[in-house]
């Protein structure tokens, strides 16, 4: 396994949900209604980005340590670890085990995520 590990810095959004940034890859963005969503668009969007940098032969940035990042007002962190295997296996597709939650708050995975129409 070859596991990536960002900050990613979350936002309460004024309408509801939650915005998220990489301060480590301008214009890494996703959010979520909850932090759990939020946080699994996080982990794909990085995926892919990282895989497509890859790809272009542009070397990975180094994760800045929390600890030299300011929050804005009402910011918070939350580590964001993506399995580079995953997404160099099948770029651009989605995968049941990536959109699986984080905090299982149920226990149940999101089986019918994208279940064919």
């Amino acid at each position: 396994m070859d596991m990536k590990l960002y900050p990613a810095i979350f936002k309460p959004s004024p309408v509801g949900g939650y915005a998220v940034r990489f301060h480590d890859i301008p214009g890494c963005r996703a959010e979520g209604d909850d932090t759990e969503e939020a946080t699994q668009n996080a982990r794909d969007v990085l995926g892919e980005i990282l895989t497509a940098m890859e790809t272009a032969g542009r070397p990975l940035p180094e994760p800045t340590p929390i600890t030299r990042i300011r929050p804005r007002k009402d910011e918070f962190f939350i580590m964001v670890t993506v399995d580079m295997d995953e997404y160099r296996q099948k770029p651009g597709e989605p995968s049941f085990r990536r959109h699986m939650p984080i905090w299982p708050k149920t226990g149940k995975a999101y089986r019918n995520f994208y279940k064919k129409q």
